[in-house]
């Protein structure tokens, strides 16, 4: 499903208590519901705060546009020019001032949302798309990126969501459990157990249900390459592009009744088909 990676992923978690002082004895703290960062992806640029705090986030992608979209995410050096930036996307060549690099985001086909968490360290991100655009030109390079700052430390009182399904990525892949009896609102905790994660872990839901999951990607391949015109093969709801051992990230999407194709980029032999309701 997806055609290029760069590097990491980022967004924030805001968790308050309604006071600052302890709570009496046998009354429960109060805590407002964690409020998911927003970032909105459309032709060509994202909606998106500026500033984000360090630690484990939560964020919500939301397609918004009328092609798909994606995000990655390069930590760079702080003083690193815009001007830099835009010369390092017109050479596609791997400049010197990268830092570091994490998986991103998956891609959302238009009208799609899905919620996930990511860590990162405070500095200083670009966020980039790299889907082309009807005439093959990389979003990216149409102006669809943006900087962000990471300041300071993680916020207190963190709690991971609860998890509806566990899927264990070891070093040859992963294996889903049976969630046929799932829908609606599903939250999987995708957790790396191998050495070394290459596995990508992505949702789609089959427009065309009577493509088989060795069919999916050269479909969709062409619908790409014919400038997104006619009827879609399958709905992408989002996922990671790559789980990184000894760390558990958290995907929420909505699974509504139909034929769902969960794919693995470095395994596609192991693409899993799975019917809802």
């Amino acid at each position: 499903m997806r055609k290029i990676a760069l590097l990491a992923a980022a967004a924030m978690l805001l968790v308050a208590c309604s006071s600052g002082e302890s709570a009496p004895t046998g009354q429960a703290e109060e805590v407002e519901e964690v409020t998911p960062v927003v970032i909105q992806a459309t032709e060509f640029e994202f909606l998106m705060p500026e500033e984000l705090p360090a630690g484990e986030s939560s964020f919500r992608f939301e397609n918004v546009g009328g092609q798909p979209h994606f995000f990655e995410v390069v930590q760079v050096q702080d003083d690193v020019t815009d001007a830099q930036v835009e010369e390092a996307l017109r050479s596609q060549g791997e400049p010197e001032w990268l830092v570091g690099s994490a998986d991103g985001f998956g891609l959302l086909t238009p009208g799609q949302v899905a919620t996930a968490t990511a860590t990162y360290e405070p500095g200083t991100y670009v966020f980039l798309c790299f889907m082309p655009d009807t005439e093959g030109k990389e979003h990216a390079a149409l102006g669809m990126w943006n900087r962000v700052t990471v300041t300071g430390e993680s916020p207190s009182g963190t709690e991971a969501p609860a998890a509806d399904v566990t899927v264990e990525v070891g070093s040859d892949g992963w294996t889903l459990p049976d969630i046929s009896g799932l829908g609606g609102e599903v939250t999987f905790a995708v957790s790396g157990t191998g050495k070394s994660q290459k596995h990508s872990f992505e949702i789609g839901r089959l427009v065309d249900e009577s493509l088989q999951p060795s069919d999916v990607g050269p479909a969709f391949e062409e619908w790409i390459g014919g400038g997104y015109q006619g009827p879609i093969p399958l709905d992408i709801l989002g996922g990671f592009f790559s789980i990184q051992p000894d760390r558990t990230r958290y995907l929420t999407v909505t699974l509504d009744p139909g034929a769902y194709l969960f794919h693995d980029e470095a395994n596609q032999e192991a693409d899993q088909l799975v019917t809802i309701g």
